[in-house]
């Protein structure tokens, strides 16, 4: 067992220092990373870019969706681009915190970009056994973070990590491991916080803003979708939406609907929560939470979205109450299937 490790050790070694080295060896890379980001996808591209940036390199963050107004603390935000305002010709595409093109956005805007690439790259924790083509593709389920994987991949090639870079890699962790409360919390995930708390980053603010800051657009939102939750298959199913007309009437948009599935999970006794939030005519971005012994990100992979067991989403292309009816048949199967694995 203890060889097997120092094995896996090594090859995990190998694997950053050849990621470094394909960044170094480019000249302009593009990062980019999945549609509706959130602190761990834009912090990790944020870290990246200030990391390996120099004379002699250019790294430039691209997201098809506006960094949320929350997340306007992390250092460097206002360097993130969208893709209409390019005017670069990149040699490298680099995907941090996903690793397909349909969870980039429209793909229409990156195809070129990976067509002219010399080198495509990719920086993932979550789990695909379909991941696109890349020179490297360096994905660790296992991680709690991508931007845990990002600390190690600076700390793996020596490379300094100042107090703006930690500001953003600990806020990318924390996002995604729930102040290390989430099962996905590990032993290395409390040791990389540790070393990046220890580099001076202001705890409080990453805090409050992460986890303690919304709109009075949000909390009428919120109070709105709470209101008329449902829940079916004795309590263990949640889910709760959003209705377009409702964002509409308050002048709200979609970064108003952030952060809201942790209420619905707060029920006593649920396993499945699901979070509808209508876009459009036929488009609901749906948003689903789970607690152990449950798989939503398969849930979620049927319906052309990612994400992990526990936490995972997608978007459908069809009428608010069909995609409900579509979303919440899978999450009853998943519990009919539960409750057949105990009799």
């Amino acid at each position: 067992m203890e060889k097997q490790k120092q094995e896996e050790q090594t090859k995990n070694r190998e694997a950053f220092l050849a990621l470094a080295a394909a960044i170094r060896r480019s000249r302009c890379v593009l990062l980019t990373g999945h549609v509706d980001p959130d602190a761990d996808c834009i912090g990790s591209l944020l870290a990246l870019c200030r990391a390996f940036s120099g004379p002699e390199r250019q790294l430039v963050p691209v997201l098809a969706d506006p960094v949320p107004p929350n997340l306007h603390f992390l250092p460097g935000w206002e360097s993130i681009r969208r893709p209409e305002e390019l005017d670069i010709q990149p040699d490298a595409v680099l995907l941090a915190d996903c690793s397909e093109l349909s969870r980039t956005g429209d793909t229409d805007w990156l195809t070129p970009y990976l067509a002219r690439a010399e080198r495509v790259l990719i920086l993932d924790h979550h789990a695909n056994a379909s991941p696109m083509p890349a020179e490297i593709c360096l994905q660790e389920a296992e991680a709690s973070a991508t931007a845990e994987l990002v600390y190690l991949l600076l700390t793996e090639n020596d490379i300094p990590i100042d107090q703006e870079t930690a500001t953003n890699l600990y806020a990318g962790l924390i996002a995604d491991n729930g102040s290390f409360r989430f099962l996905n919390t590990t032993p290395l995930s409390l040791r990389v916080g540790s070393e990046l708390l220890a580099k001076g980053i202001d705890l409080e603010t990453i805090r409050v803003r992460l986890f303690e800051t919304r709109s009075l657009k949000s909390m009428r939102i919120m109070a709105a979708a709470l209101h008329e939750f449902k829940t079916d298959m004795d309590d263990r199913l949640i889910w709760m939406h959003i209705e377009k007309r409702v964002l509409d009437e308050l002048g709200a948009d979609s970064s108003d609907c952030a952060n809201m599935t942790g209420s619905m999970m707060c029920l006593d006794g649920v396993k499945i929560g699901a979070l509808f939030e209508e876009r459009g005519p036929s488009l609901v971005k749906v948003s689903l939470r789970a607690r152990r012994g449950f798989d939503v990100g398969s849930i979620a992979a049927a319906f052309q979205g990612g994400g992990h067991k526990l936490a995972a989403g997608c978007s459908i292309k069809a009428p608010l109450a069909e995609a409900e009816e579509m979303v919440l048949a899978a999450c009853r199967k998943a519990l009919e299937d539960a409750d057949g694995r105990l009799h």
